[in-house]
């Protein structure tokens, strides 16, 4: 991933996703989540990706050996960047 790409991803989980206590009642995987960024951005990233930039971001995964974790945040609505 090149770094614009990855400062971009960085930049969207902080204003997207806030830390929450505990995980949601309607959990979104980490799958799940980087659907809705690629949906609202139009940029692909992989699983990976997501999950790495999750955790530079401080958003540690509940289960980190999962395939597609879950996390302590509020659910994530999707929207489309203008």
């Amino acid at each position: 991933m090149e770094q614009e790409q990855q400062e971009h991803l960085i930049a969207w989980i902080r204003a997207a996703i806030k830390p929450a206590s505990r995980v949601a009642q309607h959990a979104q995987s980490s799958y799940g989540l980087k659907h809705v960024y690629e949906h609202g951005t139009g940029v692909y990233v992989t699983n990976g990706e997501f999950k790495g930039a999750m955790i530079a971001c401080g958003l540690l995964p509940t289960d980190p050996e999962a395939r597609n974790p879950v996390y302590r945040i509020h659910r994530v609505r999707e929207e489309r960047e203008q």
